[in-house]
């Protein structure tokens, strides 16, 4: 088979994602190749930028590309829709080949919401064999725009972080100086609007207060300068300069494992945008497999990661004062309780158990001709 993927590795949540797919698959036996816009990777894609004319150009070409690398390949499955699923379905078009999409997100629903690109988008999902969505958020909204479309929910797995050594566990310590911080709240992926961290700090200033020592960690890509300039002169203007820990660009799996472990309550209170939205929230449950409990919005794909009021709160969009409640509702209840049941359900996501799944959906078309 065949992944159109843009990369894998431990940098970005899809190409983790892409890397732990094409594991879980060969761990089952099957034969894979990977497509995607890193050479390192193997066979190469163009990465789409410039100009409206020579993105056109880079599409056509990848199409191309796509169609040669998939001649001896039965089963084309893309990671994501823009524009992975555009070349999948290049590959197959016009073949008895089989087509797979996997709907991750923004770039999933978003070409379904455009009036010329949506045409080719529905007909894409159309003509896959099995779309499968992360999230019921995404199933609900590509089935909104392309209701003849078969998809499936199948939750993303969560990745087994490496254990700390007592050495690991006193280097961190030494570096970060966090270890008389009560109560630690977490947030993992690019700092950016969509990811809420502002709205999150805010939230975080408004219990000062009650917790002097309170302390807020944020892991990710801090490319968008103005949105991190932001959270600092917040931070500084409220006199509380210290209360923000930035982590960025660091992919050592080694620091989430101890920040993770460690933190009292992790926080993802994403927000929504015309174009943008939490397709699901891996690093909740990622958080949740340490025993953390989780705040983060409501109204997307994180209502899949956040049983409410057992491993964690939903929280309203941009409302700060409705997140600092629910950080504050975690952290005076009993946290054995969230630990618990924050451990058991994060069990229920497994790169095992959506291997299967893919595995079974294969074996299923595989059994009878495409559409």
């Amino acid at each position: 088979m065949l992944i159109i993927t843009k990369a894998k590795g431990n940098i970005g949540g899809l190409a983790r994602y892409s890397q732990a797919l094409a594991h879980s698959l060969q761990e089952r036996g099957a034969s894979v190749r990977l497509l995607s816009e890193n050479a390192a990777d193997g066979a190469s894609l163009f990465p789409i930028d410039g100009s409206l004319l020579k993105k056109v150009l880079l599409i056509i070409g990848n199409c191309i590309i796509t169609r040669i690398a998939s001649r001896q390949i039965a089963i084309v499955h893309a990671l994501d829709g823009w524009p992975y699923s555009i070349y999948a379905y290049a590959a197959v078009v016009g073949t008895r080949k089989h087509l797979f999409i996997t709907g991750v997100g923004t770039y999933t629903l978003r070409p379904l919401r455009h009036h010329l690109l949506g045409v080719l988008f529905r007909k894409i999902y159309d003509r896959a064999d099995r779309v499968f969505a992360i999230s019921r958020y995404v199933r609900d909204g590509i089935l909104a725009r392309a209701p003849q479309a078969r998809v499936d929910v199948v939750h993303l797995g969560v990745a087994t972080l490496p254990a700390l050594s007592s050495g690991d566990e006193a280097d961190f310590e030494r570096t970060y100086r966090l270890g008389n911080s009560y109560p630690l709240i977490l947030t993992v992926g690019d700092i950016k609007d969509r990811k809420g961290q502002l709205d999150t700090l805010k939230a975080i200033l408004l219990l000062e207060k009650e917790y002097p020592n309170i302390r807020y960690v944020v892991i990710g890509t801090d490319t968008d300068i103005h949105y991190v300039a932001q959270m600092k002169l917040l931070a500084t203007s409220h006199g509380q300069p210290d209360v923000l820990h930035i982590i960025s660009n660091n992919y050592d799996d080694r620091i989430l494992s101890y920040f993770y472990d460690h933190c009292d309550v992790y926080a993802l209170n994403s927000t929504n945008s015309p174009s943008f939205f939490e397709g699901f929230g891996l690093t909740i449950i990622e958080a949740a497999s340490f025993g953390t409990p989780a705040v983060g919005s409501s109204n997307c794909g994180i209502e899949d990661a956040i049983l409410d009021g057992i491993t964690g709160y939903l929280t309203k969009e941009r409302d700060p004062m409705d997140i600092a409640d629910k950080i504050r509702l975690i952290l005076t209840h009993k946290h054995v309780n969230f630990q618990k049941s924050a451990i058991k359900f994060s069990q229920g996501f497994s790169w095992d158990k959506m291997g299967r799944q893919y595995i079974t959906a294969y074996n299923d078309v595989l059994a009878r001709p495409p559409k």
